[in-house]
């Protein structure tokens, strides 16, 4: 292996755990997993022409445009008459380059390693990190009950004699407990919630749909490893997340055998339930109505704008910019804290407007088109990624329910390599007309 293959290798498994980790390594992984993509292209000149074929370009394309229409609309004609506060917004449109050079380098890398991805060592880079994550996770949450309250939090003394707790940054507490969120290390449980659900469909996959060479130990240590996620994911203490951990292995389990997916969704009320009576956390933490309040006046102001701005919004990334202002104007005022719209499809209707949610559906569609074609086309023991790429495609949409996970930095890395490893494996399977079973191109 020359020393660019080895430097492939290095880049694509720094890259793959750095989803998992806090926002500079991120950042750093993701660039540098895009330009040795883009590098791979200027050296494959092959690879290049696939990439540049690729249908991912229009969708992704139409999405950039009308943000970027979004943000000029708003500049031109403010939304409220209040001028909008400059462009860094569009910063995040390179995110949107990393799955298509990414998935490049994914393939020559397989190439390199003499595997198919199924196969790609980037797997164990990813469970070693999720277990790590995991593990952390499993600490903040129990933190304060093994090691006390002034573990986790700093106290401020007021004028009055009052104290007021300051959470240390690894810490968020949960209200009403000393239980902390979750959070790995990247110090918010939702977008952490996010990144590790994709952990989990990679592992449930890989126990429900096992590869010919998956031995009875990997299998359990697979299991094992896919309920230490879960936990984890559980830890973070998000109510939607909890949806999301019964929503994947209910999907998972439907599509490897409708009957299991039918029996897991009947044991979700008998869990919930069980959590229920003997949990008085868990009861706390679905009665502590403030994330609802919250929740419920950002997506009333966001509502707002989606009247007053329908065709073009108040411009990509701005909810939060304009929350108080339109609160004030068509609410009776500022009532609770002032955000972005915590909803995936509701902010891309309020800054970006009617064409820029279409935008969001046929981005979000394409992927979606994908990995269900590659699941239904696959054999039995390479249905594996597939099957999980579609189940991250529904727990992605499900996290998006209270969050902004599509345009959140922190989960934006986890989403695009795992667009990424889609794209990868749809041009892959494109391209061959040697597989042992039929693959019809469809769209490139």
């Amino acid at each position: 292996m020359d020393r660019f293959s080895r430097m492939q290798q290095i880049v694509l498994g720094f890259w793959a755990a750095s989803t998992l980790s806090f926002m500079a390594m991120m950042s750093i992984g993701g660039s540098l997993g895009g330009v040795l993509g883009i590098w791979v292209c200027w050296r494959e000149r092959e690879r290049w022409q696939e990439i540049r074929q690729s249908f991912y370009w229009v969708p992704t394309l139409f999405l950039v445009g009308v943000a970027s229409l979004s943000l000029l609309v708003a500049y031109f004609d403010p939304p409220l008459g209040i001028p909008i506060q400059g462009f860094n917004e569009i910063k995040k449109f390179r995110y949107f380059l990393l799955p298509i050079f990414g998935a490049a380098l994914i393939l020559s890398t397989n190439a390199v390693e003499g595997k198919p991805l199924e196969q790609s060592f980037l797997w164990k880079v990813l469970l070693g990190m999720t277990l790590l994550m995991s593990l952390i996770a499993a600490f903040q949450f129990w933190a304060g009950y093994l090691f006390g309250e002034s573990f986790i939090l700093d106290w401020k003394v007021l004028v009055d004699g009052t104290r007021e707790y300051q959470p240390k940054r690894f810490f968020r507490l949960v209200a009403g407990t000393l239980h902390s969120h979750a959070q790995g290390l990247m110090f918010f449980h939702l977008s952490f919630a996010t990144a590790i659900s994709f952990s989990i469909n990679y592992l449930l996959a890989r126990v429900l749909w096992p590869m010919q060479e998956d031995g009875k130990k990997l299998q359990i240590f697979l299991l094992i490893s896919t309920l230490i996620a879960a936990a984890a994911l559980y830890f973070t203490y998000s109510r939607t997340a909890w949806i999301t951990l019964v929503v994947i292995p209910v999907v998972l389990c439907f599509l490897r055998k409708p009957k299991w997916g039918l029996v897991v969704l009947g044991m979700g009320p008998i869990l919930v339930a069980i959590l229920w009576l003997s949990s008085s956390s868990v009861r706390q933490r679905v009665h502590d109505s403030a994330g609802w309040t919250g929740r419920y006046y950002v997506w009333a102001s966001s509502l707002e704008m989606v009247k007053d701005r329908p065709i073009w919004g108040v411009g990509f990334g701005k909810s939060g910019a304009y929350t108080d202002h339109y609160a004030e104007q068509f609410l009776g005022g500022t009532k609770s804290f002032s955000s972005h719209a915590h909803n995936n499809m509701l902010d891309a209707l309020a800054t970006t407007g009617a064409l820029g949610f279409l935008a969001y559906l046929f981005w979000f569609g394409l992927f979606g088109y994908y990995a269900w074609q590659l699941f239904r086309r696959a054999p039995p023991d390479r249905r594996w990624l597939p099957a999980a790429l579609l189940g991250a495609w529904v727990a992605f949409q499900i996290n998006g329910l209270t969050q902004v996970n599509f345009y959140d930095g922190k989960s934006q890395h986890s989403l695009m390599f795992w667009a990424s490893l889609l794209i990868a494996l749809w041009l892959r399977e494109a391209k061959s007309s040697t597989q042992e079973y039929d693959v019809k191109p469809g769209i490139r």
